[in-house]
């Protein structure tokens, strides 16, 4: 699965997590530095069990593959590296739920960013990218300064107070040491991930400055056809509407009204844009002017100045904006200068020739993507890969005939399909061998494919009769139906149609406009995959994959789609829950999760006093928020249809809602004293009474306000 489709399956913390690491690596403080401590479990939370596992759980564990979690068209990966970053992610996410509920998302997404930069670094060195001693100096002092500036916001911090007595540099080479003794990094492993993490950040730089410079010099042609067209006499608007690069071509590169105090002082470029709207007469066209976003050249055709008595007329109205402005300063009050820059206005036309190019490395880095070959060993990731992905990439030693065996440890039922596993895995394979798997849209992809195959059999038809003319003029139709038959044959020969369709057999599940089969979760292979982890060297002291086996049981019992096509032993799966919750909360006796979803397994098997037991301590240890926990206590109340839980429930949640929208309206008022809170729709916030906060009618802006003038980056 691409990242883009990552991102629409799990939502928007996905990309959160991905700028994140991307800011870390940049500042150098790589993979373990200040992000590799293991998440505590704490009293009274609910990110326990931690979601955390020792080591790296591989499906594969000798041969080639021994100690090596993924490969990327070859390139290897270690197990150590992967569970490295898979704890900087996990810790330094700020997902919301609890640590272990994101953990098989976070190990899917620690697949794919280790998978990307492989394709990034085997570019890198196809492009001769190196890293050079001052870049890797640049990465010890920004490292240091991070440090430096964290362990000085901390209270009573002893080191800072240390490091603060000492000189520039020995305060940097002491604050460097600090920060590889507190990441567990040797100076010789910073190094290797400092060289890893330049190596991306210059290959990008790279590939995007030369997309750059290829474009900087393609406009450089189009501003002497801009220029020679002009001296022809071409129309300026004309010529926007034909070659400008923005949101105003349409319009003829129509500016409106635009006053100096809009342009951008603090640029390089500002002088040169300021003289070439406001010295250029009306009626003329500037020079070309250098803006980050490319070269811009201006017509002007009208202008206010600050001077007679429209502007004296005015005056007072711009005062009163500019004092608006400055809320911190009551007295503030406007220089001569300031109104007149307010007032002082030209209307003006663009034309803009874009030199920046949009992403290059990311649309390089999609086509790498688009045709890499995956390999992941994690169990972990094929749990997640089984359950959210609607292709399956493991070894290619691991056989389809293998992993049917992994799936036959969950509890499945009579008649259980494992075709779904094989079409999963026959989809992860579709990405080096086009055409095993049927994509979405293929319906309407084999109608094209079935109109170009008639379409090809009549052409060849057409030309097989016209080659045997006075064959076909005398009226030889049998000859003639053969010759088209066999061209048919031919063309439909040519026409790559896909071969394999995904869909049960009929009756078993709904049609597949309905029901993607290829989108379903493999429940019983996740489980499967799961239970490997949990007995793997090193996993079993981790709490981590049995609560992931209950999670994803029910899940699985309370997806009616799937037990329909998957068929699974209700009553044993429910004692599998038991026996794994309850090693989850031996371990991690501050669950609230486990402890509700213990109680509402044990609410299915009538075990009302076992049940209560557990709901209680889900109630004591929940957070005092809506969410999944508070649900399946609920629904745990409900199976015993205790109206008096439920209604305690209700009101708990009643309390939550009321305290949340409280929370709301006090941090809405303190941002903005005249403007009504909202809700994330859109809609007014209640009052505390209940009555919705009145929304002050719009102001509409003074004259002469303008859109700001495009030119920044």
């Amino acid at each position: 699965m691409t990242f883009m489709e990552l991102i629409r399956r799990k939502g928007a913390w996905f990309l959160a997590i991905f700028l994140g690491i991307f800011v870390i690596s940049l500042a150098y403080g790589l993979t373990v530095g200040g992000f590799s401590s293991a998440i505590g479990n704490r009293q009274g939370q609910q990110d326990v069990p931690d979601g955390s596992a020792a080591g790296s759980p591989l499906l594969i564990t000798s041969g080639d593959w021994a100690d090596t979690a993924l490969k990327v068209n070859g390139r290897k990966v270690s197990a150590e590296q992967f569970n490295e970053t898979y704890e900087m992610i996990l810790s330094g996410s700020r997902m919301p739920g609890s640590q272990a509920d994101i953990a098989l998302d976070a190990y899917g997404y620690t697949a794919q960013y280790l998978g990307e930069q492989e394709l990034i670094l085997a570019k890198a060195e196809e492009l001769k990218v190196e890293v050079s001693a001052a870049d890797l100096e640049k990465a010890r002092t920004d490292a240091a300064a991070a440090y430096m500036k964290n362990a000085g916001e901390s209270k009573g911090n002893v080191l800072s107070d240390a490091l603060g007595k000492l000189e520039a540099r020995k305060q940097q080479k002491a604050a460097f040491a600090a920060f590889l003794q507190a990441s567990g990094m040797t100076p010789q492993q910073w190094e290797v991930e400092a060289r890893r993490n330049l190596m991306v950040e210059n290959t990008r730089k790279k590939i995007q400055d030369e997309a750059d410079a290829a474009l900087k010099k393609e406009m450089e042609g189009k501003k002497a056809e801009v220029d020679t067209k002009l001296k022809e006499g071409k129309k300026f608007a004309d010529l926007a509407k034909e070659y400008s690069d923005d949101d105003r071509k349409a319009e003829g590169g129509e500016m409106g009204w635009i006053g100096a105090g809009l342009l951008q002082k603090d640029a390089e470029y500002y002088e040169a844009q300021r003289k070439a709207l406001f010295d250029t007469p009306v009626g003329q066209i500037s020079e070309w002017v250098d803006i980050p976003a490319g070269f811009v050249r201006y017509e002007v055709y009208d202008r206010k100045k600050a001077e007679g008595p429209d502007f004296e007329k005015e005056k007072p109205n711009l005062i009163e904006q500019i004092k608006k402005e400055h809320p911190e300063d009551a007295n503030y009050t406007p220089t001569d200068e300031e109104i007149k820059e307010r007032y002082d206005q030209v209307a003006a036309r663009q034309i803009m020739l874009r030199t920046s190019a949009p992403d290059k490395f990311g649309e390089e880095i999609n086509k790498l993507k688009d045709s890499a070959k995956y390999e992941f060993n994690n169990l972990y990731v094929l749990a997640n890969q089984a359950l959210n992905e609607a292709k399956l990439q493991p070894p290619a030693e691991a056989t389809p005939e293998q992993l049917e065996e992994i799936a036959k440890r969950a509890a499945i039922g009579t008649g259980y399909d494992f075709q779904l596993i094989k079409d999963k895995r026959q989809a992860g394979q579709a990405e080096t061998e086009p055409g095993l798997l049927k994509p979405e849209g293929a319906e309407t992809e084999d109608a094209d494919a079935a109109a170009e195959t008639d379409t090809a059999a009549e052409d060849a038809a057409a030309e097989t009769a016209a080659a045997e003319g006075e064959t076909a003029a005398e009226g030889d139709s049998a000859a003639a139906d053969d010759a088209a038959a066999d061209a048919e044959a031919e063309a439909a020969a040519k026409v790559d149609i896909p071969q394999a369709d995904i869909s049960a057999d009929a009756g078993s599940a709904p049609t597949p406009e309905v029901y993607n089969l290829a989108d379903t979760p493999v429940y019983a292979l996740a489980i499967g995959l799961l239970e490997m982890a949990a007995q793997s060297e090193g996993a079993t002291s981790s709490s981590l994959p049995h609560y992931l086996i209950a999670k994803t049981y029910n899940e699985w019992l309370e997806d009616e789609e799937m037990l329909k096509l998957q068929p699974i032993e209700r009553e044993k799966a429910r004692e599998l829950m038991e026996t794994a919750l309850a090693q989850v909360v031996e371990k991690d006796n501050y669950n609230a999760d486990a402890y509700a979803m213990r109680g509402l397994n044990l609410a299915w098997q009538d075990k009302k006093e076992e049940s209560y037991k557990q709901l209680d301590l889900a109630i004591k240890y929940a957070r005092q928020e809506e969410g999944p926990t508070w649900e399946m206590i609920q629904k745990a109340y409900e199976v015993f249809d205790d109206q008096a839980k439920i209604d305690m429930v209700a009101d708990k949640l009643a309390e939550f809602r009321q305290k949340q929208l409280q929370e709301m309206i006090e941090q809405a008022q303190a941002r903005q004293e005249n403007a009504a809170p909202v809700m994330p729709d859109g809609t007014p916030i209640p009052g505390a009474d209940g009555a919705p906060v009145e929304i002050p009618p719009a102001t509409p802006p003074p004259a002469g306000d303008v859109p700001p003038v495009e030119g920044g980056q």
